[in-house]
């Protein structure tokens, strides 16, 4: 049965569609239909090295490596050399592109924060030795897109208003526990604010902006960019002067919502969530040394402007997808 199958011109047709689309997120071209020619110069194209890619899996004896290597060598998977003005209309689908699967988003939210997305880091240590509590996994496997193989067998890979919802919750709820946390945390092992401290904030005492501290948070927001995005910008970057822009909007209304509240501790406090007045194990802060490290106020918006700054990163498309 086995060497009928392979002996079917369907077959290696088959596996290299399967492949494609896991290595790339993309299912192969369909032929156009009264397309444009722009739609069939990219279809012919791809169809002519997929062609060559699966006959030299033929060749080979069905050898799978083979044909994983030749996807992974293919101009469509590393476009090198790709410009505007080389192949743009049979190269616009190039490349990889598809939504994480919660368990891939768990993993790289574990990798680059240090925790996983399960709820308030004052009690993280309820659950620090168990896998299943996050979030990802558990609450909102399936409607993130995961599946059980058992009443449901087919992965989202487009994302629902549900899920957009999702992933800004998320974004927000992640924000909040992990820009304290790290600012807690000492110098030499952060993993966010290499540049900045929380007590740093780009005015001085006279309200004046501080050009040595604006060149800081600048370079950490260089830095935040390529460490969540792999984003490599420029200082003069525009994507990240719109960013700089956000940290300095939401540090300037938060700072005139304090002087108008006359800096009651309910407007200087970080949210309960959000502060850290435990480590990872639930060990109380107090309690570990002679002096007090529990940090739970933020008199000058400078915390929460970053934590602006990083939801606003982990929302977006290069965070999520892949």
């Amino acid at each position: 049965m086995a060497g009928k199958i392979a002996a079917d011109p369907k077959f290696p047709r088959a596996v290299t569609r399967m492949l494609v689309n896991g290595l790339t997120g993309k299912e192969p071209l369909d032929a156009p239909m009264n397309g444009t020619q722009a739609q069939l110069d990219a279809y012919v194209a791809e169809r002519t090295l997929l062609n060559a890619v699966r006959a030299e899996f033929v060749r080979d004896n069905y050898n799978l490596k083979t044909l994983v290597r030749g996807i992974l060598l293919s101009p469509y998977w590393r476009a090198q050399g790709l410009t505007a003005a080389t192949g743009a209309s049979a190269h616009q689908l190039t490349g990889s592109s598809y939504l994480l699967a919660p368990e891939q988003l768990d993993r790289k939210i574990l990798s680059l924060l240090g925790f996983e997305w399960r709820g308030s880091l004052d009690s993280y240590y309820k659950d620090v030795t168990s896998d299943y509590t996050s979030k990802l996994n558990t609450t909102y496997h399936q409607i993130y897109g995961g599946i059980n193989s058992d009443s449901v067998t087919t992965r989202l890979r487009t994302p629902n208003g549900m899920m957009g919802a999702m992933q800004l919750r998320m974004a927000n709820e992640l924000a909040c526990y992990a820009v304290p946390h790290d600012f807690w945390l000492p110098a030499n092992k952060r993993r966010l604010f290499l540049f900045v401290d929380h007590t740093m904030s780009p005015y001085d005492a006279s309200g004046q902006l501080n050009a040595s501290v604006m060149l800081r948070i600048r370079d950490n927001l260089q830095y935040l960019h390529k460490y969540l995005l792999g984003e490599e910008l420029s200082l003069q970057s525009a994507e990240l002067a719109a960013t700089e822009q956000l940290f300095m909007a939401a540090l300037n209304r938060g700072r005139q919502l304090i002087r108008d509240s006359g800096a009651e501790w309910s407007m200087v406090r970080l949210q309960s969530d959000c502060d850290r007045t435990r480590d990872l194990q639930g060990v109380e802060l107090y309690q570990k040394s002679v002096s007090d490290t529990r940090l739970m106020e933020d008199r000058q918006f400078v915390i929460r402007a970053w934590m602006a700054v990083v939801a606003y990163l982990l929302a977006d498309y290069k965070f999520l997808y892949s």
